[in-house]
């Protein structure tokens, strides 16, 4: 039987899973500004 490890999985546009010996890893958030009324212009 296959066993799944219990790392931090995580999907976008591409996967990414973060194991212990994984370096510092920044996860920053996209966010889709255009033609927002929070932003004059």
């Amino acid at each position: 039987m296959h066993t799944i490890k219990p790392y931090l999985r995580l999907a976008g546009l591409e996967p990414l899973v973060v194991r212990p010996e994984t370096n510092f890893v920044n996860v920053g958030e996209r966010t889709n500004v255009t033609g927002s009324k929070n932003l004059p212009g």
